[in-house]
């Protein structure tokens, strides 16, 4: 069906990620929201933190189980620059492993686990990363360990994927706007500073 045409202009293999992110993001708000509500009213709800939290670390899991498979894909092809390279299923191959249904299906894959990292960047980067920064670490003490070797992890992920430029973005500005770093560095020195107290 591809070489006849079909689904021709095909960047990304059809699914819904671009709903699931909204919804991911629009949910870890509300539990964030809903945890600072009570606070303002002068209650802290153990449940609704840990909710929030909850969120915050299967999401930072989620980024490592993607980073560490775009590790894998970048130790073992060979051919990684063809992977990247901008995807229409009728464009003509330059060689014969191009031509493969298999090589067709990897590139794919390889691009979908691109999309999916940096849709994981961004709710880390506008729907985690500020929140937590905004949390005062006395409420947070008894997970505080945990949270910072997920901010650690967080940053390593994020630092890996950087530094091999393996995303695509649609804009520098893009690339500019997501960039949690430094916000998790001026975290974790203050959890220090707290701990340290």
């Amino acid at each position: 069906l591809w070489k006849n045409g079909f689904l021709s202009d095909l960047k990304h293999l059809p699914g819904l990620l671009k709903q699931e992110t909204d919804s991911l993001a629009c949910q870890i708000t509300i539990r964030y929201k809903h945890f600072i509500f009570y606070r303002e009213k002068g209650t802290v709800r153990e449940d609704l933190l840990n909710n929030f939290l909850s969120m915050c670390f299967n999401i930072s899991a989620e980024l490592s189980k993607k980073v560490n498979s775009l590790r894998d894909i970048i130790k073992n092809e060979k051919n990684l620059k063809n992977l990247q390279k901008p995807f229409q299923i009728n464009q003509p191959a330059t060689s014969a492993e191009e031509e493969s249904v298999d090589y067709i299906l990897k590139k794919l894959k390889f691009l979908e686990l691109e999309r999916e990292i940096n849709n994981l960047k961004l709710i880390i980067s506008t729907n985690i990363i500020p929140n937590l920064a905004q949390l005062d670490p006395e409420l947070i003490r008894p997970k505080l360990t945990e949270i910072n070797f997920m901010l650690l992890d967080m940053m390593q992920n994020l630092i890996f994927i950087r530094s091999h430029s393996c995303l695509m973005y649609a804009s520098l500005s893009e690339l500019l706007a997501v960039e949690p770093e430094s916000t998790i560095k001026d975290i974790l020195k203050r959890y220090h500073e707290y701990l340290i107290r």
